[in-house]
Formats: structure tokens, C-alpha cells, sequence
């Protein structure tokens, strides 16, 4: 559940910023933009990329903080990586 809940904030903020990149766009296109509107546009869209989840693991000792820490973020690296793996050009991927 908490793997789908982080899945889904990070799918949020990047169609938050699709929608920022087109709003821009818009806005340029209909002649509605000025510096100080460009500007926020684009800081925001650098929040939004800069943007970090910080989350604290506290407990006595060998009460399975390890254990939650793996079973919650092994298979977001898993899937990261297999992703990678299928972006990768055919002759970067191993054989």
C-alpha cells in the first residue's frame, strides 16, 4: 500500500509538471506571458523536480526497522531498474 502511495505522489508531480510545461506554452502562445509569470513557471517546475520525500525509521533496537525499510523500497528499486534496463538503447542492454 505505502509503494503504491509513493508511486502515485511521484506519477502527481509529473503531471503536475506536464500541465506547468503546457500552461507555459499556452500562455506563450497567446502572447499572455511576462517575465515575472515565466519566472514562478519555472521555479516551480524546478520544485517540483527538486522535490524530496524524507522518511524517518525509528525504533529500539533489532525491532525490524531493516526488514520495513527493504520489504517498502527493494521492489520501487526493482521496478526503477528494470525500467532503466528497458530504456537503455538494444546495444547498451546486456546480453
Amino acid at each position: 500500500m505505502l509503494v503504491q502511495r509513493f508511486a502515485a505522489y511521484s506519477e502527481w508531480r509529473a503531471h503536475l509538471s506536464d500541465v506547468l510545461e503546457q500552461f507555459a506554452t499556452w500562455l506563450s502562445d497567446n502572447e499572455l506571458s511576462d517575465a515575472q509569470t515565466d519566472r514562478r513557471i519555472a521555479h516551480l517546475l524546478e520544485n517540483l523536480r527538486e522535490d524530496r520525500l524524507h522518511v524517518a525509521f525509528v525504533a529500539e533496537f533489532s525491532r525490524g526497522k531493516s526488514e520495513l525499510i527493504n520489504a517498502i523500497f527493494l521492489p520501487i528499486m526493482a521496478i526503477a531498474f528494470c525500467r532503466r534496463r528497458l530504456a537503455a538503447p538494444p546495444c547498451a542492454r546486456p546480453s
